[in-house]
């Protein structure tokens, strides 16, 4: 994998602002597909993480992870103005931009490792009949009703 190849998986990550994969990028930059698959064996190498620190540096990411956490929106709205006539006018005002701050704010959570996407756990569960027959209905037609283990 050559650093030519990384630069382009990253310019292009940046130039699709975030609508790209990076499994995507680096089909682009013509890696081959059974790396495609495992983007992570890119994402993780020492090489890829030094041009990320230097093309998309923390500071930079703060800088506008704090500008968009305080992000606002013009809207079109109708104004009742203090004025003689009293009669609504049609104007734009500035309002904050909720879903972008939602966004960057849940950003912030899972950055600092505060707010999980997913939690995956596994083991057995131990069920046990709760509607007092002696059979569990099945949803196959073909087979008869399972025997359920009787307690004492």
């Amino acid at each position: 994998m050559s650093e030519i190849q990384q630069k382009r998986v990253i310019k292009s990550l940046l130039d699709s602002g975030g609508k790209k994969t990076v499994g995507q990028a680096m089909r682009e930059a013509e890696y081959k597909d059974a790396y495609v698959k495992n983007p992570q064996k890119l994402t993780k190498t020492k090489s890829f993480q030094r041009l990320l620190r230097k093309y998309l540096p923390d500071r930079l990411l703060t800088a506008k992870h704090r500008q968009l956490l305080n992000s606002t929106k013009v809207i079109s709205a109708t104004v009742f103005p203090d004025g003689k006539d009293g009669k609504p006018v049609n104007d734009f005002i500035e309002v904050p931009d909720n879903q972008t701050q939602a966004r960057m704010v849940e950003l912030g959570y899972k950055v600092k490792n505060k707010l999980v996407d997913k939690v995956e756990q596994s083991g057995t569960i131990k069920v046990k009949p709760i509607l007092g027959g002696d059979s569990v209905p099945t949803h196959n037609r073909d087979q008869k009703n399972i025997e359920a283990p009787q307690e004492d």
